[in-house]
């Protein structure tokens, strides 16, 4: 979250705020964003990737939380999930973190992170389309690859993976659509 303040032009972090209303509760989905420290480039090697992939089935496999959907960007993580009842959601995002810490030298994870609670009446095929297309997005990678950083549990079925090319790859013509429907999620449509 950035301010500006009216005595300074520049703008003000304040990730503290990224705390405040902060719930936990089990069953819940969540959509949730973190990066590395100072946005290091630690994420993208085939080390990182294969640890990450490692923790999420681990979430999954201890019940902590499941259909769990993530991708692993170069500098920061998304996760889709839904909370399980052993470990609060701030405990997931740290046993995440640490755990992927451990497998990967120097790596540091900015102090807090971003999380949506999803309403009850809320539907997470968006969110999980705008985490598979992140890298397409970005310009990473071409819509004829596979994203290897793209993670899903195997048991929940996304209605684009339906639609989308072996692989999965993603259709071209969707990265074009993935800025108008974020922009859709931003604003709960």
């Amino acid at each position: 979250m950035l301010s500006v303040s009216s005595s300074s032009p520049n703008p003000v972090r304040r990730t503290a705020d990224l705390r405040k209303g902060r719930l936990s509760v089990v069953g819940a989905r969540y959509f949730v964003t973190f990066a590395t420290a100072r946005r290091a480039l630690l994420l993208a090697s085939p080390a990182a990737i294969a640890a990450a992939h490692a923790v999420c089935q681990r979430l999954v496999q201890t019940g902590d939380v499941s259909a769990l959907t993530a991708t692993m960007m170069p500098d920061h993580v998304h996760l889709l999930f839904q909370l399980g009842d052993t470990l609060t959601l701030d405990r997931v995002v740290a046993k995440w973190r640490t755990l992927v810490r451990h497998a990967v030298p120097g790596l540091a994870w900015q102090a807090n992170f971003f999380e949506h609670r999803l309403r009850a009446d809320e539907l997470s095929e968006g969110y999980a389309w705008y985490v598979f297309m992140n890298p397409y997005r970005a310009g990473l990678i071409g819509t004829d690859s596979v994203w290897p950083g793209w993670w899903t549990d195997g048991v929940t079925s996304h209605e684009f993976l339906a639609l989308a090319r072996p692989g999965p790859c993603p259709q071209p013509e969707w990265v074009g659509e993935v800025d108008e429907r974020a922009k859709r999620l931003i604003l709960g449509e």
